[in-house]
């Protein structure tokens, strides 16, 4: 069985070759490695070139900048395994990952491992947990273990993909890839999780889109909230997963309000105030109401009842 393994590059010269290195050592062979340098401006091209040139597993395609939802969409298009598998280019796999994930894998089970992150150095994850499987009633543990967002370090069928025309949402800025997975889970009927780390992402804060204000964020979490009820709500089987449901969903809230106070090109009163009329907006109080079991009751509180400096002198100290 081949695997596709398609990898969106991006001025990473720094972290590149780690990157591949780690992908062309996997124990599982049969591999294809599909490397799209999207309009890089350092020499990741260059880098790119020199692995074709030592391992005919390798394919380089060289665009103009489309960003990494155009990438992986023309990866997919071009992929020729049976699977196929996404990796960031400035990110590490573990050398098992494939040949553990394969060996788990059919066509109606989504088979994934787990994320560890990592700054500078790997720290080896020797705990050997149970692996976890679940079904169409419980895929709401996904969001739970923090593995829904993620389109890393897991097979997707190739034919599943094509047949319904699943693709990244290139629109998007961010959520796109919670999206690309709720589209996939509606054709599968099972999900493996082999529960280790097998990947490894690289924190980059300076870099990290999470430390930047996004101007459409609520628009965006909106569309996120609609779209991960839309899938969940007739899913939810008990009250311990309905509150995972609306933990989740409460979390885009908190989102959008913490996006606002990253806007650092107007002050911290304004910052305020344009919270505030997002929260005073009558589609967020109709949304707010869904949520029957919010993590955390006081927050949902002063949320719901737009208490915005309250909730930042809380969290203020909370954090201290």
């Amino acid at each position: 069985m081949k695997i596709s393994v398609i990898v969106p590059v991006y001025n990473v010269s720094k972290y590149l070759s780690s990157c591949i290195d780690s992908i062309i050592n996997q124990t599982y062979k049969n591999i294809e490695i599909i490397l799209i340098n999207d309009g890089s401006i350092d020499n990741s091209g260059d880098i790119c070139d020199e692995y074709q040139k030592k391992d005919k597993r390798i394919k380089v395609i060289h665009q103009k900048n489309m960003g990494v939802s155009s990438t992986r969409n023309k990866g997919i298009k071009l992929s020729t395994g049976e699977y196929l598998t996404f990796v960031d280019s400035d990110d590490i796999l573990n050398e098992n990952f494939i040949e553990l994930l394969v060996s788990k894998v059919n066509k109606k089970t989504l088979t994934l491992g787990k994320i560890s992150f990592f700054e500078n150095e790997i720290e080896s994850d020797e705990i050997k947990e149970n692996d976890i499987k679940l079904n169409k009633d419980n895929l709401i543990i996904l969001a739970k273990m923090y593995l829904i967002n993620s389109p890393c370090c897991r097979l997707y069928n190739r034919e599943i993909l094509i047949n319904n025309n699943i693709l990244f949402d290139s629109k998007l800025s961010l959520g796109e890839d919670l999206l690309f997975n709720l589209e996939y889970l509606k054709y599968i009927e099972n999900v493996y999780i082999v529960n280790q780390s097998l990947y490894y992402y690289r924190r980059i804060d300076n870099v990290s889109l999470s430390s930047k204000y996004t101007k459409d964020m609520k628009n965006i979490q909106f569309l996120l909230f609609d779209r991960f009820t839309d899938f969940f709500s007739n899913r939810i089987k008990d009250e311990e997963q309905e509150k995972i449901f609306d933990a989740y969903r409460f979390g885009m809230f908190l989102i959008i309000i913490h996006n606002e106070f990253k806007n650092k090109k107007v002050g911290f009163f304004k910052r305020y105030f344009n919270c505030h009329k997002i929260l005073s907006h009558k589609d967020v109080k109709q949304r707010l109401k869904l949520i029957k079991y919010p993590r955390n009751k006081i927050d949902y509180f002063l949320v719901s009842n737009n208490l915005i400096l309250m909730y930042k002198i809380k969290n203020k100290f909370k954090n201290i």
